[in-house]
């Protein structure tokens, strides 16, 4: 992943505690008022930067859509490469 700069880690610390203590995303105002910025179009900007730099996924055209990746550590399932197929059930014939 890329490197984050201070205030994309500020932004993105947020956003965690507040999805993790209320159970849903905030809005771009609860995120302004939080950090204490002075402008909403400010925390889109980071938000954008935190999308493409694959911390964040956001659905178009809709509130409170802001949601964590999976690199964050927050999901509970784990990856597992698949190294190989083993056959089950009875043997077939190949003709």
């Amino acid at each position: 992943m890329a490197t984050l700069t201070k205030k994309q880690r500020q932004v993105l610390d947020f956003i965690s505690r507040f999805i993790e203590e209320q159970g849903y995303s905030p809005s771009y105002a609860e995120i302004a008022a939080g950090l204490g910025l002075s402008s909403q179009s400010n925390v889109h900007i980071h938000v954008e930067n935190l999308r493409q730099k694959g911390y964040l996924t956001k659905k178009w055209n809709a509130n409170r859509s802001i949601d964590l990746t999976e690199y964050r550590g927050l999901s509970s399932s784990a990856e597992v490469p698949l190294k190989g197929r083993i056959a089950a059930g009875k043997p077939i014939e190949a003709i």
